[in-house]
């Protein structure tokens, strides 16, 4: 959707996307498991997590696995590796 509205004013890759998620001191991360909401991971040690910028080098780039890193860095800061994300 992000890179679809860069496609349509023009703008021209790399288009850098960035996460950043703020007011999470005491806060964890909270992963449906077999149909309930199960705390998971450490409690986050800081008010913001400010996540390294990602790269979409063309509009036919994989913008889901560029999502997917993203998020894995918010796992990794909350001490959690869902399996098969090691």
């Amino acid at each position: 959707m992000y890179v679809e509205a860069q496609r349509k004013i023009t703008a021209q890759p790399p288009i850098v996307a960035m996460l950043t998620i703020t007011g999470v001191r005491g806060r964890c991360l909270g992963v449906k498991m077999y149909g309930a909401l199960e705390e998971v991971g450490e409690t986050i040690d800081r008010d913001h997590l400010i996540i390294p910028e990602a790269m979409v080098e063309s509009f036919d780039s994989d913008v889901k696995a560029v999502c997917e890193e993203l998020m894995k860095m918010v796992w990794e800061a909350a001490g959690y590796w869902p399996a098969g994300n090691r």
